[in-house]
C-alpha cells in the first residue's frame, strides 16, 4: 500500500571533479507512477551552482529489506519507506565528428528506515525512448551502456549517484536530497 506526500526536493549535478554543471536541461520522476511516460515528472534545468529545487507529491510505499548486523554475515528483515526516482539525462556518444546525443531514464530505489538511515544500489535500470516516446528499452547491460540503434557500447553510465537522503525536518515535513555526478563526454577513437 501507497501514500501520497510532499516532498521538498534538492538536487545538484557536478562533474567528476565536483564542479557544478550549470544549465543542464534534465527531468525528475517521483514516487511510484509510470516511469516510462515521456511526460511524466518535472522538467528542470540546473542553475549556476548546478542544483534545482522543487516539491512535488510522491506516492511513497512501504517493502522488507535486509539489513546487515554489524560485522557479521547474519541479516534481518526490516520494513522501510521506499521512493522510486527515475532521472531523464542526457546521454552523449562520440561519432565521427563530433558527439551525438539521446535521452535516457535512469531509475533508482531510496529506502528509508525509522531510524532516519538511507540506502540505494544506484542506478538499477537504464532504459531509452522507443518509437512510441515511453522510455522502455533497456540500454545497461552489465556495466556497459547500449547506444540505442548502433552496435557500439559505452564503458560505464554517463551518471552516478553522488548523495541521496530522504528524510524529515523538525516539522514532520518530508524532503529529499539528490546528487549526481557527470561523467566527461566520451571520445570518438575511430579509423
Amino acid at each position: 500500500m501507497s501514500t501520497t506526500i510532499r516532498i521538498a526536493v534538492a538536487f545538484a549535478l557536478a562533474d567528476n571533479d565536483q564542479k557544478p554543471v550549470a544549465g543542464e536541461s534534465l527531468r525528475l520522476i517521483l514516487g511510484l507512477c509510470d516511469q516510462a511516460d515521456p511526460r511524466a515528472g518535472i522538467a528542470l534545468v540546473t542553475d549556476e551552482k548546478g542544483e534545482a529545487a522543487f516539491a512535488a507529491d510522491a506516492a511513497v510505499d512501504r517493502r522488507w529489506i535486509w539489513e546487515n548486523v554489524g560485522f557479521t554475515g547474519l541479516s534481518v528483515p526490516r520494513r522501510a519507506d521506499h521512493l522510486a526516482v527515475a532521472a531523464e539525462l542526457d546521454q552523449v556518444y562520440p561519432t565521427q565528428p563530433g558527439a551525438a546525443h539521446f535521452a535516457a531514464r535512469y531509475a533508482l530505489d531510496i529506502f528509508r528506515t525509522s531510524e532516519g538511515t538511507c540506502r540505494t544500489t544506484g542506478f538499477g535500470r537504464i532504459c531509452a525512448a522507443d518509437a512510441q516516446g515511453r522510455f522502455t528499452v533497456p540500454l545497461n547491460r552489465g556495466r556497459d551502456l547500449a547506444i540505442p540503434g548502433r552496435v557500439e557500447r559505452l564503458s560505464g553510465s554517463g551518471y552516478r549517484v553522488t548523495d541521496f537522503m530522504l528524510d524529515r525536518d523538525d516539522n514532520g515535513n518530508w524532503r529529499l536530497r539528490l546528487a549526481f555526478a557527470k561523467a566527461p563526454a566520451p571520445v570518438y577513437y575511430g579509423a
